[in-house]
């Protein structure tokens, strides 16, 4: 079974909004993002693919740290 998916944090909760004449929108609860389309996965691999999310935020923001403490950027 396939499961809509927020491209930026995982999440599986939405909600609609959006003016009835346009193309409806979607809103991830859990941080805001919004798009006409979401992703869809395989339930099984929903767990797998929220560890990866964090693990890469994780390894982004040692990454930002680093450049904001070097001077030469």
């Amino acid at each position: 079974m396939k499961i809509k998916i927020c491209p930026k944090c995982g999440s599986t909760e939405f909600e609609s909004f959006g003016h009835y004449s346009a193309p409806k929108l979607l809103r991830c609860k859990s941080c805001g993002f919004e798009n006409e389309i979401f992703p869809e996965i395989e339930k099984s691999k929903l767990e797998k693919l929220k560890k990866d999310l964090v693990q890469n935020s994780i390894r982004n923001k040692k990454i930002g740290k680093k450049l904001r403490n070097n001077p030469k950027y």
